[in-house]
Formats: structure tokens, C-alpha cells, sequence
């Protein structure tokens, strides 16, 4: 069964964009990408 989980994301939108133009990894960028669509209100 599906549950709500509350994420607090402290990084603003502009830190995590450039966090994921550095990440050099699929897996890294995937968690970085991940978070900046949840702050961006996307997901």
C-alpha cells in the first residue's frame, strides 16, 4: 500500500539545477534530478 512520505528539500531550485549539471554518474544525477523535480513541483 502506497503512503504520503513528507520530503523537506533545504537547497533551493537554482543549487540543485547546478548540482545536477555537476554529477558525473546516471545514478547520481537520477537522486539529484529526483529532488529538483519535487522542488519544482513537477512530481
Amino acid at each position: 500500500m502506497a503512503g504520503v512520505t513528507k520530503v523537506e528539500i533545504f537547497e533551493s531550485v537554482g543549487e540543485l539545477h547546478e548540482l545536477l549539471i555537476k554529477q558525473k554518474t546516471a545514478t547520481s544525477r537520477e537522486r539529484i534530478q529526483a529532488l529538483y523535480l519535487l522542488k519544482m513541483g513537477q512530481v
